[in-house]
């Protein structure tokens, strides 16, 4: 999403955090059509909130210099508590991103997992991020391929949970 945030702000002219308010409005009316269950009081947070810190963390940070090794190190962390804590949002019923909505519609039309359903709506937000000349890097790429099998576990880790509570 960062990568497609940053092609629209470039093309339009607008700070990143705005772009992603704007994407995430565009995909939480998609998700309307098909997810309305889904939405909780997380969904709108996300939706208008996420792009302000953006804005905010972008302004703050921006000067910072990290070494490669320090900045993978904090991606993967990143990656692991993200896809780890949207995961619980969508567990415990909170109200999920528009992205997660959208991915949920894949999994049902498709019948995929919900792995695979990210990895392939997460590819393919990242080929029309950098069509719209959004940065990626390394830590992009392995958001893409990290993300949706670091959630797919969680959701196994809660589901295999609650089955052994259940006897």
């Amino acid at each position: 999403m960062s990568t497609v945030s940053q092609g629209v702000s470039r093309v339009l002219h607008i700070q990143v955090g705005t772009a992603n308010m704007v994407l995430n409005g565009f995909f939480f009316a998609i998700a309307l059509l098909g997810q309305k269950n889904k939405i909780g009081i997380g969904t709108p947070m996300i939706v208008f909130g996420l792009g302000l810190f953006i804005n905010i963390f972008v302004k703050l940070l921006s000067p910072v210099e990290l070494s490669a090794s320090l900045n993978l190190v904090i991606n993967v962390l990143g990656i692991i508590l993200n896809a780890g804590g949207i995961a619980i949002m969508v567990i415990v019923n909170f109200g999920i991103g528009p992205l997660e909505l959208i991915t949920e519609m894949i999994t049902e039309k498709t019948k995929w997992s919900y792995r695979k359903s990210k990895l392939a709506f997460d590819a393919m937000m990242l080929i029309l991020g950098i069509s719209l000349g959004g940065d990626y890097g390394i830590g992009t790429i392995m958001n893409v391929l990290m993300f949706g099998f670091i959630m797919q576990f969680v959701f196994e880790v809660h589901k295999k949970q609650r089955n052994h509570h259940q006897m």
